[in-house]
């Protein structure tokens, strides 16, 4: 844990840029789904064929309607071209934001030395800048719930940023010690890599990939290149090996989070700060629009009417650098910057 002057209790979770006034403090930062190849109205299942037969620019067409669908329009693009598969698929597309890995996986083992030919799916992998461009999983939720849908999360990445690196990687260290990770029976396994203060960033792993479920701690800032960075990331990867991945983690990232271990209840505590700090900012800012428009509403109506100047000839007339003093504790948190970015832009 850092010494020394203490932490804001506010911190921002996101830096890329997107509005975070619907963003939950936890994010989702990779993850991969799976459906059936009927959805997008081929079905081969009970043939060999690794792929329909069907020209490149069909199959894409097909995958680019289905993509629209579920994310929205305009929010992804598959690339023309058809390439080799990946993850034991035939065949595949890329998109800006992840790729599609089908055909080959319809014939599994029948537990007798042969197989069985199955319902062939494919998978739909999203990486973190792809989820990065979705300003939310409402909408993709609503969809994939249906169960004419029939998905599954494969795998998922939920993470919260702690800028200000008060819960770094040396405090994780020190509750796994602690004993902080273990529930029931052993504790997991954890292994660490140090960067011997070289800023490349040091990294605790717990839990076991084999077993679906890995936390990592890490430098963020410092991996990223900035050596001088406190940005630590707590990061869980959970995989649907012996374990069912709900729908549910897309629009409540933070739950699962602050459950996978013992250790992580502090995300519920710090998530419901920042609802009740969100709450609080939204009120006070609506009571002082209140306040102004009765002071300078009727000014610039006459501005406007009567002198024929524009809403950013008005506003930069009347803009003044600073915080009102009823929100100081908001900017002192760095809530504030959290909902309106970091350097908010009016006009």
């Amino acid at each position: 844990m850092k010494t020394g002057s203490q932490a804001p209790e506010f911190t921002p979770s996101v830096i890329r840029g997107e509005s975070t006034s619907d963003l939950p403090p936890v994010i989702v930062d990779t993850v991969s789904f799976s459906f059936p190849l009927s959805l997008i109205g081929h079905d081969r299942s009970n043939e060999d064929s690794p792929r329909w037969t069907a020209s490149d620019a069909e199959i894409v067409e097909a995958f680019q309607s289905f993509m629209d669908d579920v994310f929205g329009r305009n929010v992804f693009t598959v690339d023309e071209k058809v390439r080799a598969g990946r993850n034991f698929f035939d065949a595949g597309c890329t998109f800006d934001g992840g790729f599609i890995a089908f055909g080959g996986n319809n014939r599994v083992p029948d537990g007798y030395g042969g197989h069985r030919i199955v319902e062939q799916r494919f998978q739909l992998y999203v990486d973190g800048d792809g989820c990065s461009r979705l300003p939310g999983w409402s909408r993709v939720y609503k969809k994939i719930s249906q169960p004419s849908m029939d998905c599954r999360i494969t795998r998922a990445d939920l993470a919260y940023d702690d800028h200000a690196g008060s819960r770094d990687v040396a405090h994780a260290i020190q509750l796994y010690k602690d004993g902080a990770f273990t529930g029931r029976g052993r504790p997991p396994k954890a292994s660490y890599v140090d960067d011997f203060d070289s800023g490349k960033g040091k990294t605790l792993y717990i839990g076991n990939r084999a077993n679906g479920k890995i936390l990592r701690v890490y430098e963020k800032g410092r991996q990223l290149g900035d050596v001088a960075s406190e940005w630590v990331r707590w990061e869980l990867e959970l995989h649907n090996r012996d374990r069912e991945i709900p729908l549910e983690v897309l629009v409540s990232p933070q739950e699962f989070l602050a459950g996978s271990y013992p250790a992580m209840g502090w995300v519920s505590d710090i998530i419901q700060k920042i609802s009740t700090g969100r709450e609080k900012l939204k009120i006070t800012y609506q009571k002082l629009v209140a306040s102004a428009r009765i002071q300078y509403g009727k000014l610039l109506h006459f501005g406007a009417l009567q002198l024929g100047k524009t809403k950013e000839e008005m506003f930069h007339e009347i803009y003044k650098p600073g915080v009102p003093e009823r929100l100081r504790w908001a900017a002192d948190n760095h809530l504030l910057q959290r909902e309106l970015g970091e350097e908010p832009c009016f006009f």
